[in-house]
């Protein structure tokens, strides 16, 4: 017996479907990308770096864990200011397993008292989920 398979991404299921006026977009992209919802949680989702020093690059690891049954998907996380990059898995995560979010802020040309925020969409009943770091940055 002979199988075929094909593989395709989320992007090429949504660039095949025809758009039109009802549905909207965004009503198509949540129903596929949202269409297998799990939990997610998080070990700690705002982080005090405490007093640094200006010019400095500082890592900041946000750990969470799929806490659903289904694969979790972060589809993308962003960072509030250009002062901060986010790396993260894009491989689904399976059911009870832990990964990390990786943030890092640079104080360059920065000083003085910040609150940042990084917000996670993904899989899961609440799409968005925002991450919070505190820093006070100094000379």
């Amino acid at each position: 017996m002979l199988g075929v398979f094909v593989f395709t991404s989320c992007k090429d299921v949504i660039n095949k479907v025809q758009w039109n006026s009802s549905p909207s977009k965004e009503f198509v992209l949540d129903t596929v990308l949202y269409s297998n919802v799990t939990e997610i949680y998080f070990q700690d989702t705002m982080i005090n770096l405490g007093t640094v020093k200006e010019g400095g690059e500082y890592q900041i690891v946000y750990r969470y864990q799929n806490s659903g049954k289904l694969p979790l998907m972060l589809f993308n996380v962003s960072p509030s200011c250009g002062c901060t990059i986010a790396e993260y898995s894009h491989d689904p995560l399976a059911s009870g397993k832990w990964d990390s979010i990786l943030a890092k802020f640079d104080s360059k040309g920065k000083t003085g008292s910040y609150q940042k925020n990084i917000k996670v969409n993904c899989n899961t009943t609440q799409k968005v989920h925002d991450l919070y770091f505190k820093v006070n940055v100094v000379k």
